[in-house]
């Protein structure tokens, strides 16, 4: 009001004079944003531009009252990756906002980092297998193992010599 008269976010006045303008402002109408991570235990937390969430990860405040839009941000465990949002946000990326015109819920999905381990043989005369379980190179020369983990493979002669490996894995 005074100078400016729009509801617009900006004004311009044009000073030839004393002037008086007020900036009216309402305070927003809150709502429940409920927050869920998935899977439940040290996958990776959700945090919130305001409202002071902090879910997942030892973080307890899971649900809060909030109004306007409400940024949410997740950060993964290591060992995890981001998957993607459901509820009221959705897609796969770290960040999504939330315009909170009523009560919502929003999932964030985390999931275990893997890396595939594909085994070649030079030829057909034996097998590989792994520890942990997943390869059995007589059928399945490929397997994705959980990032940090230690896997042990294991060749077996069926008609030849097992002359050595090559590779990541060498000797």
């Amino acid at each position: 009001s005074g100078g400016c008269t729009n509801t617009t976010t900006t004004c311009t006045i044009t000073m030839t004079s004393s002037k008086t303008v007020t900036a009216k402002f309402t305070v927003a109408t809150k709502y429940r944003l409920a927050i869920v991570v998935s899977p439940t235990l040290n996958s990776g937390k959700v945090i919130s531009s305001v409202g002071g969430i902090n879910c997942g990860n030892g973080g307890t405040v899971c649900n809060s009252d909030v109004g306007g839009n409400v940024t949410l941000t997740t950060t993964p465990t290591p060992g995890y990756s981001f998957k993607e949002w459901s509820g009221a946000c959705t897609g796969t990326a770290t960040t999504c906002t939330v315009s909170m015109t009523a009560a919502k819920s929003v999932t964030a999905t985390f999931e275990v980092k893997t890396y595939p381990l594909t085994i070649t043989k030079s030829a057909n005369l034996g097998s590989v297998s792994s520890s942990p379980a997943g390869i059995n190179c007589d059928t399945i020369c490929s397997y994705n193992f959980q990032e940090g983990s230690n896997v042990t493979l294991t060749a077996t002669a069926i008609s030849g010599t097992f002359t050595g490996w090559s590779g990541d894995c060498t000797g």
